[in-house]
Parts: C-alpha cells; structure tokens; sequence
C-alpha cells in the first residue's frame, strides 16, 4: 500500500516506494462526503542500476580541468566519448556543475605523469578518480602536434571504459585494446555495450593531409591509365600528336608525385613522436616515362 498526496493534477508518493518500473497506486480522493477511488499508473526512475551484478549509480558525473590546455578544444570530445557510452547503455554520463562532487575528473595533459608511453590514463587514488588525456605530440621538427578531435574522442571513451571497470584486451581494433591485455575470449564485457573507435587519423594535420592523399592517388590512377593506352596507341603509329599529350600527361604526373612526396614527408614528420611508425606513408617513386618513349 502506497499513500500519496494530490494537489491539482500533481501526485506525490509517499517515502518508500524506491523500485524503479511501472507501479500501480490506488488512490481515495475525499471531497465532502463523496469518495472518489482511482488507481494511477505511476512510473518510478531508478536511482541504481546493475552491472554485472554490481550496484551502479545510473548517472555518472564528469569534471573537466582545462586549467593548462584550451577546453575548446577537448570539452566537445569529452561530450562525445559520455554520448557514445550514454546511448546503447542503461546510465548516463553528464557534466558536473559547481555544486556537484564529480565521479571522475578528466585533465587533458602534454604528457602522462606516469610516463607510460599511451595517450590516456585511469587513476584511483584515495578515493579520488581520475582521467589523463594527451592532447598531441612533437614532430620531427620538436613542433608540437595537435591529435585529431575523433583520437582525443576515443582515448577519453577508453578511459571511461576503466571508470565503468572494463579491463584491456589483446584485440587491437577494440576500443578497450592494451598491450596487457587478455585474449578477447577471456575479455569480461561486464554486461556493457562498448563503442568502437571512430578514429582514421591520429593527429589533425594527418586529417587535412590525408584526404589530399587520397584525391591525388585517385588522380595519379587515372592519368597514368590514360598514360598507358597512349602509349600503346604510339607504339602502333607514332606521331607527334600522340607523343606531345603523352608529355602533357608525365607533366601532369610529375606534379602529382610531387605534391604526394611533399605531403607524405610531412605525414611521417608528424607521425615521428609515435614510436609504433605503423602508420608511416610510403613516397612515390618519381616518374621517369620520357626515357621510354621515341621520338616520331
């Protein structure tokens, strides 16, 4: 039996309900000497929820220190990495505001005091919890590399991972990947939907650069097959014609491949401060068709 109190179209519950779901409240109303009975159906948010057979607070507050770094810059990456988790999950992540004690604290840094080589760290200390996110790294000039928002995005969506108690695995296309990790197999997903990375480039310049690369690549394809039927044409009945539009396109083509050098070097400069160089790009080779083509 629930007692509830109704003042216009308003009904409060009394203390004691606290289990969330649909329940059913019946309610006498008393005008005069006329009773009315009416039952509600009243919906109760719940407070907790469980993971993996834990008790969870259902919201989950974020701080964010920028004292050393501009928050323009790492604040709409913080509000992305809580909406990936948010979504497909029975919680929510929300911004602390001044009167709030946050669950977690995150401080986007130039390096992590710990000294690991990674981009984000999870503290628990004295009860305090707390969230490193690098921001960049230094080229190969010693000038400091800004990552990519979508690579900020996913290590914070990482680290929040840890907060939520998710460990690392071995899978290296998972959000959750740590070189001390388990096999995926043995990963404990705690019950949680985990989001994928969203990432394709590391740092910001490689994300200006890399579509350039990609429209100069498709760009190279296309005049180096006109290139190739040309030739074939000048081989069966050279001609002057024929052999001024293939210069005309080795013209075209040289200038492509010099673009594409002058941008890969500064893809692999930007690149340097990660020590994997897995991602490096690889130089065109310059071409040299003049010494494959005869004179009429």
């Amino acid at each position: 039996t629930l007692t509830a109190s109704i003042s216009g179209n308003m009904i409060t519950l009394a203390p004691g309900i606290s289990d969330a779901g649909d329940h059913s409240v019946s309610v006498v109303a008393y005008t005069d000497s006329t009773s009315v009975d009416t039952t509600f159906i009243v919906e109760v948010e719940p407070s907790t929820t469980s993971i993996n057979g834990a008790t969870c607070e259902v919201t989950q507050t974020v701080a964010l220190n920028s004292t050393y770094y501009n928050s323009n810059v790492i604040a709409p990456a913080l509000e992305e990495a809580m909406r990936l988790w948010d979504g497909p999950n029975p919680f929510n992540f929300e911004m602390a505001d001044a009167c709030t004690e946050p669950h977690v604290t995150v401080f986007p840094v130039t390096e992590l005091s710990s000294g690991y080589h990674a981009d984000g760290l999870y503290h628990v200390d004295y009860g305090r919890m707390w969230i490193e996110v690098v921001m960049g790294g230094y080229d190969c000039h010693n000038t400091w590399q800004e990552y990519s928002m979508e690579h900020i995005t996913d290590t914070m969506t990482h680290e929040l991972g840890h907060h939520l108690g998710l460990d690392h695995t071995l899978n290296m296309t998972h959000l959750m990947y740590g070189p001390d990790g388990v096999p995926y197999d043995e990963f404990d997903e705690l019950g949680l939907i985990i989001p994928e990375n969203t990432a394709e480039y590391t740092f910001a310049r490689q994300a200006e650069i890399g579509p350039r690369l990609d429209v100069l690549d498709e760009e190279y394809n296309s005049l180096n097959s006109t290139y190739n039927i040309l030739n074939a044409e000048y081989d069966k009945n050279p001609s002057q014609q024929l052999y001024d539009r293939i210069i005309d396109i080795i013209d075209e083509i040289d200038i492509i491949v010099d673009e594409w050098n002058t941008l890969v070097a500064e893809w692999n400069c930007v690149q340097y401060s990660l020590t994997s160089g897995s991602s490096n790009r690889l130089h065109m080779e310059d071409i040299q068709m003049l010494e494959y083509i005869r004179q009429p």
